[in-house]
């Protein structure tokens, strides 16, 4: 199987024998670094974790706010207030440990914000031509940020997800529908495999989404997430 990146978000009150057994199954890790969740002794655990798996390290910045999925979008002066206060310094950290910041991936409401309107989506990829270099921004697939990145020469890669129910446009299908995150492992085994043999996933309704995909999201705060990443680690093994 040519399979896309495997990436988690970690660092967001996971226990860390949890996160260690993550940190082994996947390919890219989403930090939590002081916002949404995340303390300084959480980064530094996580980064040593990361480079001890051989796992690319990523910023995940997000709202202060209701565990960052809160109802109010940040002003584009709020959201450049927030990377600096956040990406900027985990960029710091993990330079104090010899590696570099490879993505940066919003969480929650700002990964959704940026995608919904257009002045925050250009002032967050401004923020990061200006102060991430060659870093990847993790974007999802198909929507309006990943588009801007692409038309802007900046390196992205489109994010699609293997826990999450999708809409028939697209977009994530909202947490307050009971289907909204997937459960089962059988419901796991036929997005991989819809995916392997067709290059198309799934919507809630059951239409298909040809959508590109450089990298699968899990998050550790699903109730199967550490059973996801093995189950998906192995299937990439076997295909």
């Amino acid at each position: 199987m040519n399979h896309p990146d495997l990436n988690c978000d970690l660092g967001e009150h996971e226990a860390i024998t949890t996160t260690a057994a993550l940190m082994e199954c996947i390919g890219s890790a989403n930090i939590a670094c002081g916002g949404h969740a995340g303390t300084t002794e959480s980064m530094h655990r996580c980064i040593e974790l990361a480079l001890r798996c051989g796992v690319k390290i990523g910023a995940h910045p997000g709202l202060m706010t209701d565990g960052g999925r809160g109802q109010r979008f940040p002003s584009a002066t709020e959201l450049r207030h927030l990377l600096e206060e956040q990406v900027l310094p985990f960029q710091e950290m993990v330079a104090s440990h010899g590696a570099s910041l490879h993505h940066i991936k919003l969480h929650g409401t700002l990964y959704h914000a940026t995608d919904q309107v257009p002045e925050l989506a250009d002032a967050y990829l401004q923020w990061c031509a200006e102060n991430i270099g060659n870093s990847f921004l993790y974007c999802r697939s198909g929507a309006a940020t990943s588009q801007l990145a692409a038309c802007n020469g900046q390196p992205y890669q489109n994010e699609c997800f293997l826990d999450r129910a999708y809409e028939a446009d697209g977009s994530l299908r909202a947490r307050h529908h009971a289907d909204a995150v997937l459960h089962e492992l059988s419901e796991l085994r036929y997005r991989l495999e819809l995916w392997r043999d067709h290059r198309v996933l799934q919507a809630h309704n059951g239409e298909l989404l040809r959508l590109a995909c450089d990298t699968f999201c899990l998050h550790s705060d699903s109730p199967q997430a550490l059973a996801f990443a093995r189950f998906t680690k192995q299937f990439c093994l076997e295909h």
